[in-house]
């Protein structure tokens, strides 16, 4: 399977969670949707940008189709190999845990200074220490090791070989 038939096969199958999806399938899509498809769009948003502004929230709904052809790929691939999806699932639910623990928080809006081109003083830096809480960092830190413990085995499954 080469490139433009892994890429059509994604967007074909985009709705199909049951099937079993090939190696050379999965990442001649990924390469697709890194590279190409996302050249095309932005050449698309420019376009409609200048002709038509409006129009430009009706790229949303290819972005989106992209997104669910990734997703469907990735678990046709991971059952493919023999993996669980519950890896994925682990993954995905991790990162946005780590994300949603860093932003409630507070440790990402501490770092916002009045004046970005000013260094902290030892006495702005000593209050912020002070207000500074263990499970501000340790908790989004946790949670960011499990996303990267599933998503190395993910990765893991993703390059071996088709499991009969």
């Amino acid at each position: 399977m080469g490139f433009f038939e892994a890429t059509k096969a994604a967007f074909t199958n985009a709705l199909d969670f049951s099937g079993r999806a090939s190696r050379p399938e999965f990442w001649w899509f990924m390469l697709a949707s890194m590279t190409t498809i996302p050249l095309g769009l932005a050449l698309v948003t420019i376009a409609l940008s200048v002709l038509f502004p409006p129009l430009v929230i009706l790229l949303l709904v290819p972005a989106f189709w992209l997104f669910i052809a990734s997703l469907s790929l990735t678990i046709r691939r991971l059952r493919d190999a023999g993996g669980s999806v519950w890896w994925y699932a682990g993954y995905v639910a991790s990162y946005f845990a780590f994300v949603g623990t860093l932003a409630a928080s507070g440790t990402m809006s501490a770092f916002a200074l009045p004046d970005p081109n000013r260094p902290m003083t030892d006495a702005e830096m000593q209050a912020f220490l002070q207000q500074a809480h263990a499970g501000d960092v340790l908790l989004p830190l946790a949670f960011l090791g499990l996303s990267a413990i599933c998503g190395i085995v993910v990765l893991v499954y993703l390059f071996l070989p088709t499991r009969d």
